[in-house]
């Protein structure tokens, strides 16, 4: 039983990781920067503590700029589609392709 269990885990673990890959490998969602979100008009959705830095360094961005106080109501805001874009570190993007 142990065994037979072992192997159906990680046959279920093997899909699952599979299955994220393959959805996400060719997520090309036409924006490369902060620069094509603001000639696009896409709504960015930025932690409140970068938003005065990304405005600053970014002429045009403020008014398209969807501020959250943290990680958790960022990806509930995308998901709602209150913003079609999110500005978020390396390990936050790698977490939420794995979740």
């Amino acid at each position: 039983f142990g065994f037979s269990f072992l192997c159906m885990l990680g046959l279920a673990s093997y899909t699952a990781n599979l299955a994220g890959f393959l959805l996400m490998a060719d997520l090309n969602t036409g924006l490369h920067s902060v620069t094509d979100a603001v000639k696009q008009r896409v709504q960015i959705c930025v932690l409140q503590a970068s938003a005065d830095m990304l405005a600053a360094s970014h002429p045009g961005v403020e008014k398209l700029l969807v501020k959250v106080d943290s990680w958790g109501p960022m990806f509930e805001s995308y998901h709602a589609g209150q913003c079609g874009a999110m500005i978020m570190t390396p390990e936050k993007l790698m977490y939420a392709r794995a979740a």
